[in-house]
């Protein structure tokens, strides 16, 4: 029940896999609009301090055929894109400090509640 005594709205469902297959549809779909203002919001902070990234949408990304002789081992590209994860960490810091006090607030994960 919510607060306030209301019930919260219930679905039957016949159950099965048909159900959850539905429900993990939703949680993907809510996971990836999440993830896309997550991105909108990062790429505004460090617009607001000059830092422009390239547009990727252009580019495809495939899964390497086995047998691909010319894929690199995979330890290699596990240990790069840690090191890109930390590259864009740091930038996204350095980001944050350049717009101040204000854009902490404004750029939060944990918006504060107006009081």
């Amino acid at each position: 029940m919510r607060s306030g005594g209301q019930a919260l709205p219930t679905r039957r469902r016949s159950g099965g896999r048909g159900a959850r297959d539905e429900d993990a549809a939703v949680l993907r779909g809510a996971a990836a609009a999440r993830s896309a203002a997550g991105a909108l919001l990062v790429r505004q902070l460090l617009a607001s301090v000059g830092i422009v990234k390239p547009d990727t949408s252009h580019l495809i990304v495939r899964p390497v055929q086995p047998g691909d002789q010319n894929a690199p081992p995979r330890d290699h590209v596990i240990l790069g894109e840690i090191a890109r994860r930390k590259a864009w960490k740091v930038e996204y810091d350095e980001a944050l400090l350049a717009a101040g006090p204000q854009a902490w607030k404004e750029h939060s994960a944990i918006k504060q509640s107006a009081a």
